[in-house]
């Protein structure tokens, strides 16, 4: 009988508008989890304005991306040869963001087009606004049976799992393994595509070590997306928008990582727009550099990328061309960018751990 073994890849797992969309392919759907709030501070309970905003900024990650996931429908998955058998058994953990405690999730599937985020608020210290990144991933496995039918089982386990967990989006996880039965070595490649993650809120704006009065979170943040930003202060939606992109994989996962060398980009969809990789990411990594302007998706109007690392007190950030091309890059689908909507106008309707640093007003 062949033992157990895990593996897990989990690097991300605490941290890290008004479009047109094509009406008649619904894909990628972004759906906001408030449990853990709820059984938390329930801030988003009680406020239902920056709930607003916050489902506006899912609205817009999810019109911007069109990859269309598959369902995850079977879990664990069993690969069969005559009498072997070989169970890969899929893990997700994501860190509760009320209280940063792990969380392992016991049933793996997910709908169609389904990407689940967890939400909630923590005492954040300096300058930090938010954190965002997607869940861990893991797999165990275990088989067993007659070596000569070995190779044939697990190879029956790896293409029915990838099948599913690959889910027809950018790579989030690789696992290479190579189970043994006797003296019968196999080899398996899986590929982990996305199924969730999580984001909070600072909720300590004033750095005291305590939790925010109403007044004090109301005098810092700017929880209404349907207004222009208040002067000093800062746009909850702008860093709505930023974290939930961060939980989808931007800048987490292996797919991101295998365009990475030092602060230059290889992907070619960033490249051709910028006409340069070079030196144009964050020194974490896991941003675009400071200060790199795009055309926003919404308007078409000159921009700071939202995946840079920072905002300005009284502005508000959209999606940029930018922050697409990067999106792309990983292994999204997105929207056409602005200039070229018009192609889709017979089939356009209008539907309405990492941290995002602010900088004083200028």
């Amino acid at each position: 009988m062949f033992g157990r073994s895990t593996l897990f890849s989990g690097k991300s797992i605490g941290f890290a508008a008004l479009l047109l969309t094509p009406a008649l392919s619904p894909a990628f759907d972004v759906v906001l989890d408030y449990s853990d709030d709820i059984a938390g501070r329930n801030f988003f309970g009680g406020n239902a304005t920056a709930t607003a905003a916050l489902e506006a900024a899912a609205t817009a990650v999810s019109n911007a991306i069109t990859t269309q996931l598959g369902a995850i429908t079977t879990d664990p998955v069993t690969g069969t040869n005559g009498s072997t058998s070989y169970t890969i058994n899929p893990n997700y953990i994501y860190s509760n963001p009320e209280t940063g405690v792990t969380t392992t999730l016991n049933n793996a599937t997910s709908p169609l087009n389904e990407y689940r985020v967890y939400v909630g608020t923590q005492l954040l210290t300096g300058s930090t606004l938010g954190q965002g990144g997607p869940g861990g991933r893991g797999v165990s496995t275990s088989g067993g049976g007659f070596e000569s039918e070995w190779i044939g089982a697990v190879s029956a386990a790896e293409s029915a799992f990838n099948a599913q967990y690959n889910r027809g989006g950018p790579i989030f996880s690789t696992f290479n393994f190579a189970p043994t039965l006797g003296s019968t070595t196999a080899n398996a490649t899986i590929n982990m595509g996305g199924t969730l993650g999580n984001l909070w809120f600072d909720v300590d704006t004033d750095n005291d070590l305590d939790f925010d009065t109403s007044t004090e979170l109301s005098d810092f943040w700017h929880f209404d997306h349907t207004t222009p930003v208040e002067s000093g202060k800062i746009d909850f939606y702008s860093v709505a928008l930023h974290e939930l992109i961060h939980a989808v994989g931007f800048g987490l996962i292996d797919s991101w990582d295998d365009l990475v060398s030092g602060t230059d980009w290889t992907g070619p969809e960033v490249i051709a727009l910028l006409g340069t990789g070079t030196d144009v990411l964050d020194p974490d990594q896991s941003h675009i550099k400071a200060g790199t302007m795009g055309l926003s998706i919404v308007d078409d109007s000159p921009q700071e990328a939202i995946m840079d690392p920072d905002i300005t007190a009284g502005t508000r950030k959209q999606i940029t061309d930018v922050d697409l091309a990067f999106l792309q890059d990983m292994g999204f689908s997105v929207v056409p960018e602005p200039g070229h909507y018009a192609v889709w106008a017979g089939v356009l309707s209008l539907l309405v751990m990492l941290v995002f640093r602010r900088r004083s007003v200028r």
